[in-house]
């Protein structure tokens, strides 16, 4: 089930977020997925706020690292 939903969030938001650079950086993995995006184009909880919408059943969380400096 996880690949139909993941297949689903790469053709309707995921490929859309990189076209426009709002995603700077994503990897899918087997259940799961990775994405960088900046700040300055698109808001914070806006991606898991989209994909989240996909199912009432599905409920996505995020982990916010720091930059390094």
């Amino acid at each position: 089930m996880t690949e139909v939903y993941l297949q689903y969030i790469e053709e309707t938001y995921v490929k859309q977020w990189l076209d426009s650079n709002e995603i700077i950086y994503y990897k899918r993995y087997v259940d799961g997925f990775i994405i960088i995006y900046d700040q300055s184009k698109i808001q914070d909880g806006k991606i898991l706020h989209e994909i989240n919408k996909t199912d009432k059943n599905l409920n996505l969380k995020y982990l916010l690292r720091t930059p390094i400096q």
